[in-house]
């Protein structure tokens, strides 16, 4: 038994011993580790910082390397990024203002066009030496700092008016006008180039010239011409720019238009359409109107102050030179005053060869009968029928130009220039409308005699002849008739106007009442009032080419004589009686209007 037992056991030993070994061969394992992979991380676990050091050292060298690669061009670019962040460090759009204070180098009260004066502050990228009381400055558009000088401190608006290329016109392109030219020489060219004549002949030359005349003369074609003839500094000006917005800015651009012409002398200005600023003055109560009599009394004292221009010389155009105040053309301001008339035939025959030079003309095509027309052409119409009849040529895929393309142009530029003309109605009435030869005479009006009315076979009165034989009215039941031509006086301006509109209501209200005249006794009554209107409105428009004055004819009906010319009293009292207060209104004013 004993022998047994013991063959049970394990033959080295304790079986307890053997656990032990086998737990500590356990914990053993557990211990080991790969030695590559764990001694590295056990690295990187010790130093972390260190690691993120050495990669910012070799971005930072890599980026050094890149920026010595780069080529010189991509530094251009780093110093545009550098200015582009200026510019929006200075905003975008930016004011315009005048510096009237510096209060020190950061500060300075600025005053803008709206007029208020702000104190703002200086940017430090501003050049401080540049920064003078009365400058031009660029100010933020939103806090309206300083972050700019404007070199030329002259206003935007003058430096926009000066021409920095002298016009293509020259006295060569001017039809006729010899007078005009020889005076516009003697007055604004001579003397700046020639200033010694004047000197040693012992005389002031002209200060400035005005030149005045109907629309489309060449008033502002002669002032280009002379621009271009000189080498002075030529500034150009519309009287309608110098009214400006605000209180005090129009005179101050007025200020400054002649300041600029100083420092560039010798210099002209010309201000065109001088009627906008320079009417006569009155009492206004509009701050308007104040406005720009205060802007035409700053222009007087430019033109005549106690400051000498020196070489500046002013040419001034305008078509209605009676509207101007006589302060703004008296001698010593404007020492010349040249007139631009309509052209004559030498002139007119000059102007369509100038114009027609470069154009291919049919055979046809006769210049002699265009100029030998009697329409009122100025030479800017000429021109406009020139480029008007090219037109209609190439419309029709022609190259030369034809007399029925110049017919139709003229007739074109015609019926434009006196269309929307306030001084009459226009009809269109030729002598075809009338069958008649040349020595008859307008269809006379007819008016009753003492004689019994004539009568039908039935013993009715006869309807086509009414109140029997109508023999011809006497001229003088007619005054102002066609046959004695009637000039009708000078309208003022406004006046032709209101008298068209009188005309017109003249007509709608009163010419049904006269020409339906109920019941076949008064049919004679219609037919006298037909006959005076052909006298008195038809043959005229004939005679004057379809030209209706109004005012004319307004006469000529308030005084006819409706009994001397045949109308019967009881038809015109039975007509009075049924006029309406409107048509009574009517009569009532143009008797006011002709009385005045």
């Amino acid at each position: 038994m004993g022998n047994a037992a013991s063959g049970l056991n394990p033959p080295n030993g304790d079986p307890n011993q053997q656990k032990d070994k086998d737990k500590d061969k356990k914990d053993e394992k557990k211990k080991w580790e790969p030695p590559a992979a764990d001694a590295r991380r056990k690295e990187e676990a010790s130093r972390p910082m260190e690691r993120i050091k050495d990669y910012l050292l070799l971005e930072e060298e890599f980026i050094q390397n890149q920026e010595r690669l780069k080529p010189e061009a991509t530094r251009e670019e780093k110093n545009e990024e550098d200015r582009s962040k200026v510019d929006e460090l200075r905003g975008s759009p930016m004011a315009v203002g005048s510096l009237e204070e510096v209060i020190d180098d950061d500060h300075a009260i600025i005053s803008t066009a709206s007029g208020p004066e702000y104190y703002v502050s200086i940017m430090s990228y501003v050049d401080k030496e540049l920064l003078e009381p009365g400058c031009q400055v660029l100010l933020h558009h939103k806090s309206q700092a300083i972050v700019g000088v404007l070199d030329d401190d002259a206003d935007p608006l003058v430096s926009v008016m000066k021409l920095d290329k002298a016009p293509s016109e020259s006295y060569a392109d001017i039809g006729g006008l010899e007078t005009q030219i020889q005076e516009i020489k003697e007055s604004v060219e001579l003397p700046l180039t020639h200033p010694e004549l004047y000197e040693e002949m012992g005389i002031k030359p002209p200060k400035g010239v005005i030149l005045y005349g109907v629309p489309g003369t060449g008033k502002t074609l002669l002032a280009k011409a002379v621009a271009n003839q000189t080498s002075a500094t030529f500034l150009r000006v519309v009287g309608s720019e110098l009214i400006q917005k605000y209180l005090g800015d129009g005179p101050k651009l007025v200020r400054e238009l002649f300041r600029v012409a100083e420092e560039h002398a010798p210099s002209i200005v010309f201000i065109d359409e001088i009627d906008a600023i320079g009417t006569k003055r009155y009492d206004s109560t509009s701050s308007g109107e104040r406005e720009i009599q205060r802007t035409m009394l700053e222009l007087l004292n430019q033109l005549d102050g106690f400051d000498t221009r020196g070489d500046v010389k002013v040419i001034m155009a305008t078509n209605k030179i009676e509207s101007l105040d006589p302060a703004l053309i008296r001698p010593g301001r404007i020492d010349r005053k040249i007139e631009f008339p309509l052209p004559d035939v030498k002139t007119k025959r000059h102007i369509f060869k100038l114009h027609t030079s470069r154009m291919s003309l049919s055979d046809d095509v006769d210049l002699e009968e265009l100029v030998m027309t009697k329409d009122d052409l100025s030479g800017a119409d000429i021109k406009a029928v020139c480029t008007e009849a090219g037109l209609l040529a190439l419309r029709e895929r022609r190259m030369r130009v034809t007399k029925a393309d110049f017919t139709s142009a003229r007739e074109k530029v015609l019926y434009r220039k006196n269309e929307g003309t306030p001084e009459g109605l226009y009809f269109l009435v030729t002598t075809s409308n009338f069958e008649t030869d040349e020595d008859e005479s307008p269809p006379p009006p007819r008016v009753p005699s003492d004689t019994q009315p004539s009568t039908s076979e039935n013993g009715n009165p006869d309807p086509e002849f009414g109140l029997g034989p109508t023999p011809v009215a006497s001229a003088a039941a007619l005054p102002n008739a066609h046959k004695h031509k009637h000039t009708p006086p000078a309208l003022p301006p406004g006046e032709s106007q209101r008298c068209m509109r009188l005309m017109t209501r003249f007509i709608d209200h009163f010419s049904p009442i006269l020409f339906t005249v109920p019941g076949a006794s008064h049919m004679a009554c219609s037919d006298v009032f037909a006959g005076t209107w052909m006298s008195l409105v038809i043959q005229p428009a004939i005679e004057d080419e379809g030209v209706y004055k109004p005012l004319e004819t307004l006469e000529r009906f308030k005084h006819v004589d409706w009994a001397q010319v045949g109308l019967c009293a009881d038809c015109v009292e039975e007509k009075r009686a049924e006029w309406t207060e409107e048509q009574k209104l009517v009569w009532a004013s143009m008797d006011e209007w002709l009385a005045a």
